[in-house]
């Protein structure tokens, strides 16, 4: 009876602890983990993403199981994502390997901001390369307003961003409000218009800072303008290396000095001027007559005269601010070259042109050697040339040949004969001349033998 009534209270027991919850512990932990939370693995031909050989239906899935330091590739192009948060603590790589990846709704973020296609949420480290991003046509109406909303370390390579389909929030398609951000190779944004702001480098709350690089392999194109929003210089920046092309940078209004001494530009092309941003060894403005980003810069005007064509402009960047600049107009004096510099001096280049010796340049009758020459007024210098006499002149034409008579022949005397090649005989050789004149020399002698001994037999007779 006491053996019983101990197994009936040890039952009791346990039953008492699972309705306590005793055992919630570890159903909790295994919740936790990506398969519990329905992210498990599909074998599937049709996933969407990958981590090595394991396969998931979604992106998000993935990038909810994958573990530090992974690369997720994308699988196949995905047409009707839904937006996604990313939480911090993650460092991962996106390879969409050369996929279209396109967000159709809802979207996602914090409370009340459930509006982007992505939501980087800081402490995270990211890389998406090697394939495009974009909105469905329908994605507006189901609350995507942003393509992404970033507050990781994050570094975009070989990727595009589309952003018409935002319409009227096309406006801050990416928006920057903290982490490092990395521009690197061939990555775009295209939006519908030169004017539309393509992302800011944006103060926002209490978060520290924001670092946004083009680096030097960056060679992409900018369609929109980027707009710098930030009362701090030295923590909010914006550097533009490389040889990628850009509409354009704007500052907020209230930070146009804030904006001067946080953007450098190293490199790059550009829709509009962006002098006040050009880092301070740039000291040279070229301007193309014909080109959609037609403001580059360089070292020197020496090295902007290197790369301006007709019609271009170069300004010298290396004057004071409130000196009066003037049109050096330079005449190259072929291929209708003529470059217009604005500024307070030239240095007059030595020029090359095949054929020809450079004989200076000219202002009016003044001769100016190539080198530094300083000017007070609009002025014209043109390049004067001399053509190089060559060695092996041109033969004179010869005076038109008189054709030749052919004398009369005279009685007694034989007619010249014509040697030339055009009078030589067609016919054919018959024999050597020698010979038959060896010939005839033995039948003379052969003839004087007979008649010799003729005479000596009618003498004996």
């Amino acid at each position: 009876m006491k053996v019983h009534m101990k197994k009936l209270a040890a039952f009791m027991l346990a039953g008492a602890l699972v309705l306590s919850g005793f055992g919630q512990t570890t159903v909790e932990a295994e919740e936790s983990t990506p398969e519990e939370q329905g992210i498990e693995a599909v074998a599937n031909e049709n996933a969407a993403a990958k981590i090595g050989d394991t396969a998931y239906n979604t992106l998000a899935d993935a990038i909810a199981a994958v573990k530090d330091g992974e690369t997720i590739t994308l699988a196949r192009n995905v047409t009707d994502a839904k937006g996604m948060s990313v939480p911090g603590g993650k460092n991962f790589t996106v390879d969409f390997n050369g996929k279209i990846y396109t967000v159709g709704g809802p979207g996602a973020g914090s409370s009340g901001t459930e509006t982007n296609a992505f939501q980087l949420l800081k402490g995270s480290a990211i890389t998406f390369k090697n394939g495009t991003i974009n909105v469905g046509k329908d994605a507006v109406q189901k609350n995507v307003k942003r393509i992404i909303q970033n507050y990781a370390d994050l570094t975009l390579e070989n990727m595009t961003f589309e952003t018409q389909n935002l319409g009227q929030y096309e406006d801050y398609a990416l928006s920057f409000n903290n982490g490092n951000i990395v521009f690197k190779g061939n990555t775009s944004i295209h939006t519908s218009d030169a004017d539309v702001i393509a992302f800011d480098v944006c103060k926002f709350s209490s978060y520290p800072s924001v670092s946004v690089t083009f680096d030097e392999s960056f060679k992409g194109t900018i369609e929109g303008k980027i707009v710098y929003d930030s009362t701090d210089a030295e923590t909010h920046t914006l550097t533009i290396k490389g040889n990628g092309s850009f509409a354009g940078i704007d500052a907020s209004k209230g930070n146009d000095k804030n904006a001067e001494e946080a953007v450098k530009v190293y490199g790059g092309a550009f829709g509009e001027s962006v002098q006040e941003y050009v880092a301070d060894e740039l000291k040279a403005e070229l301007e193309k007559e014909s080109n959609e980003y037609p403001y580059s810069y360089y070292a020197t005007v020496e090295d902007a005269l290197a790369n301006a064509g007709t019609g271009d402009t170069v300004k010298d960047l290396n004057v004071a601010e409130d000196a009066k600049l003037f049109n050096i107009t330079l005449d190259y004096g072929y291929d209708n070259k003529v470059v217009t510099i604005q500024g307070t001096s030239v240095t007059l280049p030595e020029l090359q042109r095949e054929g020809y010796n450079f004989l200076g340049w000219f202002v009016g009758d003044k001769n100016y050697k190539p080198g530094e020459v300083k000017v007070t007024e609009d002025t014209k210098f043109t390049a004067k040339w001399e053509k190089v006499q060559t060695t092996d002149p041109e033969p004179e034409e010869k005076p038109e040949e008189k054709p030749e008579t052919t004398p009369t022949p005279q009685p007694g005397n034989k007619p010249e004969t014509n040697h030339s090649d055009k009078a030589v005989s067609k016919a054919p050789k018959t024999g050597d001349t020698a010979n038959v004149a060896g010939y005839m020399t033995v039948m003379v002698l052969a003839a004087g033998a007979v008649v010799l001994v003729i005479s000596r037999k009618r003498k004996t007779k």
